[in-house]
């Protein structure tokens, strides 16, 4: 394996780990980070886009390995 491929394996499991605590902190971050009228729509919202990060991160991992 060369230099490349394990900074891409990295930086797919740093989107792993970012895309997990979006997950599972969701209202806690949507608190802090914005001031949405409806908390539970921006939760929603904020573990949606955790998914996809989650999602973008599992494609990297794939690419590297290959």
């Amino acid at each position: 394996m060369d230099v490349i491929n394990i900074i891409e394996m990295v930086a797919s499991f740093l989107f792993m780990a970012i895309a997990v605590i979006m997950v599972f902190d969701a209202r806690r971050l949507t608190n802090k980070f914005f001031s949405f009228s409806d908390q539970n729509n921006g939760s929603k919202w904020m573990k949606l886009g955790g998914l996809l990060v989650f999602l973008i991160g599992i494609i990297l991992l794939f690419v590297a390995i290959k």
